[in-house]
């Protein structure tokens, strides 16, 4: 299968977005059974909206960016300000580096077993603790995993620079 680059020529050619609503329509469809007009994409298993063109699946946030800014700077990512991964309306977008999209996360990973971020169990109590320039910081030991958070959270808007929550 041929590799398909897309850029915005392309994306102009196919599809008409709306920034702000942050919808994909199709106006020259890539696949048979598609209408015209359909909104294009549908939701991923990992809860981004999707599109596929000429067989090949991309991210629909990555495509608004390159559809109103023609391009997104090597080594840069498409983050969502509020969090929302199905959220691609263009004020909710913005190009950070890998770390910066890392800083905003949300949610706990899946193998923290407290389900808090920067939280983890120690006895009967909870530690709170947060990664900055690099190295780990020891925010304190709390008798609720709530109040960890709380204290995660109070040193991730200080210390994570594009961190939006």
């Amino acid at each position: 299968m041929k590799c398909i680059t897309v850029d915005q020529q392309l994306l102009k050619s196919r599809l008409h977005y709306d920034k702000d609503t942050g919808i994909f329509v199709w106006i020259n469809p890539t696949s048979k059974g598609i209408k015209k007009g359909t909104r294009a994409g549908c939701v991923s298993n990992e809860g981004y909206w999707d599109i596929t063109f000429f067989g090949r699946r991309f991210r629909l946030h990555r495509l608004a960016w390159i559809y109103i800014h023609g391009s997104i700077d090597e080594g840069m990512q498409i983050d969502h300000i509020n969090g929302d991964t199905t959220d691609s309306r263009l004020v909710n977008l913005r190009p950070v580096t890998q770390f910066g999209n890392q800083q905003n996360q949300r949610r706990a990973r899946v193998d923290n077993t407290t389900g808090f971020m920067g939280v983890k169990k120690n006895g009967n109590n909870f530690i709170a603790r947060i990664r900055a320039n690099n190295k780990e910081v020891y925010l304190g030991s709390f008798r609720t995993p709530e109040l960890a958070h709380a204290a995660y959270i109070t040193a991730k808007r200080k210390l994570h620079t594009t961190c939006t929550i």
